[in-house]
């Protein structure tokens, strides 16, 4: 008859091989999926895209303290385009805008969360501060064509807070 004491090593003995054995992660059928890198490009001297998975957004590259609000709200659906680039769109009118995120936003596969905390989710609609610029006073050529936005004459940027 075994002790309690012979039991206890037994099942530790048993418990470390089946955690030795594990499970296969290479081989046929049991690779994990690659994980989407994050990338960042600067274009001009203060927007930066930033990209994710399959989506870009435009972004300040630095804070700039200089920068003051704009009391207008920024509503609409955050759409991901055909090339990555997100854009807000006007749900009653159809219309497409470019989007500059405030410096320190992030983005996810999922959508972008503000420096304040507030997330702006793709497909979903949303209301922040901001307000509108013409795009050729906000946006170098370079990534207006990068993100293939020609035709658009409007951009929201987002205020920091």
């Amino acid at each position: 008859m075994l002790r309690a004491s012979e039991y206890v090593l037994a099942f530790a003995v048993l418990a470390a091989s089946l955690v030795a054995c594990g499970t296969p992660t290479d081989g046929p059928g049991n690779s994990e999926a690659p994980s989407p890198s994050h990338s960042s490009q600067v274009f001009g001297k203060d927007t930066e895209l930033l990209s994710y998975g399959g989506n870009s957004i435009i972004v300040r590259s630095s804070p700039d303290p200089n920068t003051a609000q704009v009391d207008a709200l920024v509503e609409g659906t955050l759409r991901a385009e055909e090339y990555g680039c997100l854009v807000v769109v006007n749900e009653e009118t159809n219309a497409r805008s470019a989007i500059k995120f405030p410096y320190g936003s992030s983005l996810s596969e999922q959508g972008v969360k503000l420096p304040g905390g507030q997330y702006l989710g793709i497909d979903q609609s949303f209301s922040v501060g901001g307000g509108s610029r013409d795009m050729e006073a906000v946006l170098p050529q370079d990534l207006v064509e990068k993100c293939r936005l020609s035709g658009i004459q409007e951009i929201f940027v987002i205020n920091p807070e």
